[in-house]
Order: structure tokens, then C-alpha cells, then sequence
């Protein structure tokens, strides 16, 4: 078995870890979407909690029922927007049901029920770029 001479094994390196500019992969540039993000809690309760995110992180609000709120919301091929809301109600003189929901450019993303005294809602939907 012959062995190639050192010094032409060193050039051999060298060359291959010299690649031009032409065969280095090319990045491809971020994309972007928006979403006109719907989110809405319905029911018989008369109130509940609410929780949902938007650009800014999460707002928490107490609000009678139906609710329903719009945002704008933007993703980037490296960075998706998590849409989520959550409604715990609370009926003291009867067991109330709600429903929660996320649309997301018209189209319903998750939806999501509860029942009961001080029950929780969640629906949540990852928004993506195409």
C-alpha cells in the first residue's frame, strides 16, 4: 500500500478547505407572513378571565361574555407566532359553559370548551410561514 507524500496531502487539504465563493451554500433570505388573528370566549357564564397573546406578549383581562378581540400578528420562516387564549370562569349561582376560539386570516385554528364552576378553556395554534 503506497502512502502519498506528506507535503502533497497537506496541499490536497488545503485546496479542498479553500473553496471559492461559488460553491458555498447560499442562505436563503428571512420571510415573513401576517396573520389577522381573531380570538373569542362565548357562553353562558356571565364572566371570566381572559388571556391571550398578541405582539406584545399576554394580556389578561376580566370581561363579561361574548368577548372577542382582533390583533395582528407577525411570523418569520425562523420565528413562528404561538396564538393562544384562555378563558377560567367562574358562575357563582350556576354551572356556566364557554367556548374558545382562534382564527387565524379567516380560517379556525382551534377551539376549545369547558364546563363547569371555575373551568379553564385553552386553545392554541402555532402560525407559520408558508
Amino acid at each position: 500500500m503506497r502512502r502519498a507524500p506528506a507535503p502533497l496531502a497537506v496541499l490536497l487539504l488545503a485546496a479542498l478547505a479553500g473553496c471559492d465563493a461559488a460553491s458555498e451554500p447560499v442562505l436563503e433570505a428571512e420571510r415573513r407572513a401576517s396573520f389577522d388573528v381573531a380570538y373569542a370566549v362565548e357562553g353562558t357564564y356571565a364572566r371570566c378571565s381572559v388571556t391571550y397573546a398578541d405582539a406584545s406578549g399576554a394580556r389578561t383581562l376580566d370581561t363579561a361574555l361574548p368577548w372577542r378581540v382582533r390583533v395582528r400578528a407577525e411570523a418569520t420562516s425562523a420565528t413562528p407566532f404561538h396564538a393562544s387564549v384562555s378563558a377560567t370562569c367562574t358562575d357563582e349561582v350556576r354551572e356556566g359553559k364557554g367556548t374558545v376560539s382562534i382564527r387565524a386570516n379567516d380560517v379556525l385554528r382551534d377551539l376549545r370548551t369547558t364546563a363547569g364552576r371555575g373551568a379553564t378553556a385553552l386553545a392554541t395554534a402555532t402560525l407559520e410561514v408558508d
